[in-house]
């Protein structure tokens, strides 16, 4: 009886596959800041900016600005959200939790917007993309101006929360210094997270992977952790 041939090139690609997604996870830990020693900083809140990291227990995520060029500021303390309402836009809904200014050569090179919404098991995050840019085509575009899309909508978008991202450059006409915005929906649970990056054409080039790097560094924070850090401030 003859043995089935082994697939040498196969195995080998499997492989390299196993070690690749090791060293990335590896690397991902690597980076991650510890929740634990950032939330004693806190002193009882339980949302807050420390040094260049904004942490929001409620809704569990944490961000690490990539230096301290970035100037991070709350918008708002919301703990709850609304229902999601399909007949309303998409853009409407979105509460904007936090945002971030990117210094340099005595200006504002760049903002980042964090904020969540509530799908409610209604949307995607691909889904939710493709309504955000239809609504920004909507709103900002004005024959014979277009919309450039330099990203289609895509994933995953984030190593741990895949999820889907574009990226865009509003019309001219529109009147925005910040043209090329950078968008990503993160998915967990009932919520989706909505990163919105945006930085003038010029410094686009200089500051893209700056910019990509800050949805990395994007960290949900476990649900044991807001429950014993409330156990410890009671």
């Amino acid at each position: 009886m003859r043995c089935k041939s082994v697939d040498i090139r196969a195995i080998v690609m499997l492989s390299f596959s196993l070690v690749a997604v090791v060293l990335l996870m590896m690397h991902w830990r690597r980076s991650a800041p510890k929740p634990f020693s950032e939330l004693a900083r806190l002193e009882g809140r339980r949302i807050g900016v420390i040094d260049s990291m904004y942490i929001h227990l409620p809704f569990r995520f944490m961000i690490k600005m990539p230096n301290q060029q970035w100037r991070l500021s709350a918008v708002a303390h919301d703990t709850t959200l609304n229902r999601f309402v399909e007949e309303q836009l998409l853009g409407e809904q979105i509460v904007w939790l936090l945002l971030s200014h990117r210094l340099g050569n005595d200006d504002t090179l760049a903002t980042a917007r964090i904020g969540v919404i509530c799908s409610d098991g209604a949307m995607n995050s691909s889904t939710a993309a493709l309504d955000y840019l239809a609504e920004l085509i909507a709103t900002y575009e004005r024959p014979p101006e277009r919309l450039k899309i330099v990203q289609q909508v895509t994933g995953p978008a984030h190593q741990l929360l895949k999820g889907a991202s574009f990226v865009t450059i509003l019309p001219a006409d529109a009147g925005i210094r910040m043209a090329v915005w950078i968008v990503a929906f993160l998915p967990r649970g009932d919520w989706l997270y909505v990163l919105r990056l945006e930085t003038t054409e010029a410094s686009y080039p200089l500051l893209r992977n700056e910019l990509q790097e800050i949805v990395q560094r994007f960290f949900p924070l476990p649900t044991s952790v807001h429950s014993s850090h409330a156990r410890s401030t009671s």
